[in-house]
């Protein structure tokens, strides 16, 4: 198997107090029982809620990852991974990579003292060599496994059976999508209960990703026009078609970039300047079609 490793560099400590501040807590997030439901309002907060800046607009993911680090204390009390590992599962227009590193990340930064090193490798890899003789190797490391749902049955046997030994709290990451995760898990039922947390990167819709455009606007105290949706959704539709990762910041690119123009347009005063008009925030600087036009 082909571990590629990759320091991460530790943070200043923290205390379990800080840890538990760190998820602003509403209820409790059991994993990924059956019928768990998951309180969409558990947020983020602290250097946490700047690890995962980008994701945070991402509708439902950042009380998934609050539940993650909600448990995260007992389960990183014990030296085996027979509890507290992660799948993340996402069509192919979701950074699962990037959010699995962000993770690892994290975790680094609540436990400085017991920094983890990245090791990558795929289903295909593991199917061709297993993982029993890699083991004194990725012991205490963060293990993510890209296309896991080719993991054959036997070979995810023999993982659980290494997570069950001591691993110095490796921590594993099984990445996919959707689709060919939900086929592993119901052929391996039992791995759910050493890979109790399931973080889902939805696909997003031409609509959705065009609301989450409007949002980030507002937040920068401006509004899309009507006139300029349209401009709006061919730029992400043609994006969307271009580009297999769509990230928050694609999305924040083309309104930053449209917020340029029309400052330019306002400097210049063309076609009368700048339009504003009140909002429950204060006042709003109108983008129009010219804006978003090429």
């Amino acid at each position: 198997m082909e571990d590629h490793l990759s320091d991460m560099n530790p943070l200043e400590a923290i205390s379990s107090a800080k840890l538990a501040s760190a998820v602003q807590q509403e209820k409790v997030y059991t994993g990924m029982g059956e019928g768990t439901e998951i309180d969409e309002e558990k947020k983020l907060s602290g250097e946490l809620a700047k690890i995962f800046r980008k994701y945070r607009e991402m509708p439902g993911l950042e009380s998934q990852l609050a539940a993650y680090f909600e448990s995260l204390e007992q389960e990183m009390a014990i030296s085996t991974s027979q509890i507290g590992n992660i799948i993340i599962s996402g069509n192919s227009s979701s950074d699962k990579s990037d959010l699995a590193r962000a993770i690892v990340r994290a975790v680094n930064y609540l436990y400085p003292e017991h920094t983890r090193k990245i090791a990558k490798t795929t289903g295909d890899s593991i199917n061709n060599r297993g993982l029993a003789k890699a083991m004194n190797k990725l012991k205490g490391t963060a293990l993510i496994v890209e296309g896991a749902g080719a993991i054959q049955p036997k070979r995810m046997s023999e993982m659980l059976e290494c997570l069950e030994q001591d691993t110095e709290r490796m921590i594993v990451i099984l990445e996919d999508s959707d689709a060919e995760m939900n086929v592993l898990l119901n052929f391996n039922p039992e791995m759910t209960q050493k890979f109790n947390h399931r973080i889902v990167l939805k696909q997003y819709t031409v609509n959705e990703l065009v609301e989450m455009a409007r949002k980030f606007a507002r937040k920068r105290q401006y509004e899309v026009s009507d006139d300029a949706l349209l401009e709006l959704y061919l730029k992400i539709d043609k994006l969307r078609n271009n580009v297999d990762n769509i990230r928050m910041d694609d999305i924040k690119e083309i309104i930053n970039h449209a917020i340029v123009k029309a400052e330019k347009r306002g400097s210049k005063r063309f076609f009368g300047g700048l339009k504003r008009k009140r909002s429950e925030n204060g006042d709003v600087t109108i983008l129009v079609e010219a804006d978003f036009k090429d």
